[in-house]
């Protein structure tokens, strides 16, 4: 039996909805934050409709939410992160903090102190519509140099439905 956990979605955008999807569950509590709160309450109210019983919650507070939370999946923008960096650093320390399309060297140096594992990368929001049985064919990349954190990302990545898959962590 797993224990439950809380995961912040930083940035519901492009892949976040299929991610948020597939990470919805009555065990696990979901927490959503985007720059733009309607967007994040949208996919809020979908999760609810799709998935009645789910643990989720749109958050209008990004240092809130990862403070809150156990796993940090940031999907922002290149031009967001720094100052989600200056907002989150502090309470985003000694957690696993996965990351989508950002340069991890780069996300390394914003959280010195966070266990960064890269992984989505060349999943495309299509990928998500697939039926389950094609997901599983779908290799999800992912990277990091915390054994434990990539643990954990490579079973995020199956409850979602695609195939992890280890590349060498970069340095």
């Amino acid at each position: 039996m797993q224990t439950p956990q809380t995961i912040a979605l930083i940035g519901t955008r492009a892949l976040g909805a299929g991610i948020a999807g597939g990470l919805v569950n009555e065990r696990d509590k979901l927490l959503l934050f985007d720059c733009d709160a309607e967007k994040a309450g949208l996919l809020e109210a979908a999760l609810l409709a799709a998935y009645p019983g789910c643990l989720v919650e749109a958050i209008k507070c990004s240092h809130t939410g990862v403070w809150e939370a156990d796993i940090i999946i940031l999907n922002a923008s290149c031009a967001e992160l720094q100052g989600l960096a200056d907002t989150i650093r502090e309470v985003a320390n000694q957690k696993l903090l996965i990351v989508i399309d950002a340069d991890v060297l780069y996300i390394r140096q914003l959280f010195p102190n966070s266990k960064v594992v890269q992984a989505f990368s060349t999943i495309r929001t299509a990928d998500f519509e697939s039926a389950a049985a094609m997901r599983m064919e779908i290799d999800c990349p992912l990277t990091g140099t915390d054994e434990e954190a990539v643990r954990v990302t490579e079973a995020l990545i199956r409850a979602i439905g695609f195939k992890p898959v280890r590349m060498p962590a970069t340095n």
